[in-house]
């Protein structure tokens, strides 16, 4: 992009253009405009918040009298619509569940985004926007542009001499209500590409004052996270890969951490002794002070609680140990086989479980490890690395069930530090008889083991000493526990 000054419309002319669009927008903080050359007649940089002009694209298709006009439709995307990446990347991704096109959703998107604003600058007295369109309109033959005038002309009331569409009038109601209530947005883009989407086939940008895009806004993962929660997993990986904001193996990943941030899990607990403080000497509670006794001492040392054998403890400083609550690192096992449901097509609970679990592990300050097995496996050792524990649990193989015992084993009894081990699976393993003496060694060289159950067949697993838990339906997860059973029941 080279930028410049123009030689053809005057300074002056120029300035009181811009004093006319921020007076009408009530004066945004927007930095000078530039003139320059790029793709179409104008653009909003959202980076800069710069409003860019092509002079002579501009002088050729509308003229520099509606400067002004141009001004206020630029400053209508920062300050109506899309006015953020997390809204356009919602539009376009409603859009896109429709026209399965990214290059068309986009397309929708601006056309979408236009509509609105040009009503906006139309009712607040900027009459020129009807003049922009009559300019733009000659010699235009497309078939979309002339359903878009159709929608258009009825917004205003302007006959813009188009043939009569379907649906025409429902489309201009459902937009006209729209244009400042953000949240039916959504919604109302779907209709309109479903309106629209006949006559998409040839779209010709040259009739269009402008052109936005990813590329438009400052991204970030506040705006991506935005976005992730008014998509579907479908939408949202198709609009961020499609935009070039991201792959679709981090856009899935991305949206599965975001699922399981609503939940948390509670992770086992056991008693670790360290430091040097010691027990030093007991003291008698009088039963007026029973309150501050050392119950669990006491009832430690006889059967029956009564005030006057209620004793508690002096403590101090020596070369002795003190009594800790920790929690364990934490294997996650992930099947990934053919009957397990794919998370790239939909939600999958069990994948969902396994981030719930990742998340409470990385929480409490634990190491996770991972084994993600169907006939394949990949194995990530126990660490602190977020990303590429994701990328293990993320990765969908298909195919059989073969599940690898004894690498299972092995990582439980080389750890060197106590581990938790939880199996995600719907328990139908093909090489069961071979790997149930590992997966058993497993357990019982491990803190405990759970199994998140996809399914009805899980009892196997639970004679090898797991505890089982339902883990298939969305109600299942906020059910979700590790070791609590055993603790209960022991």
């Amino acid at each position: 992009m080279r930028c410049g000054i123009g030689t053809m419309i005057t300074k002056e002319q120029k300035i009181e253009s811009w004093h006319e669009a921020r007076r009408f927008w009530k004066y945004p903080q927007l930095a000078e405009p530039v003139f320059c050359e790029l793709d179409g007649i104008a653009a909003m940089d959202m980076h800069s918040k710069t409003i860019m002009v092509n002079e002579d694209t501009l002088e050729q298709k509308i003229g520099e009298d509606l400067l002004s006009t141009i001004y206020n439709h630029e400053i209508g995307h920062y300050k109506l619509c899309p006015y953020s990446l997390s809204k356009f990347l919602v539009l376009m991704g409603k859009a896109d569940s429709v026209l399965q096109n990214i290059s068309q959703a986009k397309f929708v998107e601006n056309l979408f985004a236009d509509l609105l604003i040009n009503y906006h600058v139309f009712t607040r007295g900027d009459k020129g926007i009807v003049e922009t369109y009559n300019r733009l309109n000659q010699g235009k033959k497309e078939t979309w542009w002339d359903v878009y005038l159709s929608v258009w002309g009825g917004m205003i009331g302007q006959d813009y001499g188009t043939s009569n569409v379907d649906g025409v009038g429902n489309m201009v109601t459902s937009l006209q209500n729209c244009v400042y209530r953000s949240k039916q947005w959504p919604e109302i883009i779907v209709d309109f590409a479903q309106f629209i989407k006949p006559y998409l086939k040839n779209k010709d940008k040259d009739c269009l004052i402008d052109e936005h895009g990813a590329e438009s806004f400052n991204c970030n993962s506040k705006e991506l996270g935005e976005a992730r929660k008014q998509l579907t997993l479908r939408e949202y990986n198709r609009v961020v890969a499609g935009t070039g904001l991201g792959t679709s193996k981090k856009a899935n990943i991305d949206y599965y951490n975001m699922l399981a941030s609503n939940y948390s899990l509670s992770l086992p607990e056991h008693k670790s002794f360290s430091g040097n403080v010691i027990l030093e000497s007991s003291i008698d509670c009088e039963p007026e002070k029973a309150m501050e006794a050392d119950f669990e001492y006491s009832l430690a040392r006889s059967p029956k609680l009564h005030p006057y054998a209620l004793s508690t403890w002096k403590y101090s400083q020596g070369n002795g140990t003190r009594e800790e609550i920790v929690r364990d690192d934490l294997l996650i096992v992930l099947d990934s086989s053919g009957s397990m449901p794919d998370p790239n097509e939909e939600i999958s609970i069990p994948l969902v479980s396994a981030h719930i679990a990742k998340q409470s592990a990385f929480k409490a300050n634990r190491m996770v490890g991972v084994v993600n097995f169907a006939t394949k496996k990949c194995v990530v050792n126990f660490s602190h690395n977020s990303q590429e524990i994701d990328g293990a649990m993320s990765t969908y193989f298909g195919g059989g069930t073969t599940i690898p015992g004894e690498t299972i084993q092995n990582m439980i009894e080389e750890h060197p530090h106590p581990a938790y081990l939880l199996v995600i699976t719907d328990a139908l393993i093909g090489n069961f008889n071979v790997a149930k003496t590992h997966l058993q060694r497993a357990v019982q060289q491990s803190r405990g083991g759970t199994v998140f159950l996809n399914g009805n067949s899980g009892n196997q697993l639970g004679d090898l000493g797991y505890d089982v838990i339902p883990s298939s339906h969305n109600s299942d997860l906020p059910n979700l526990m590790l070791g609590t059973l055993r603790r209960l029941y022991a």
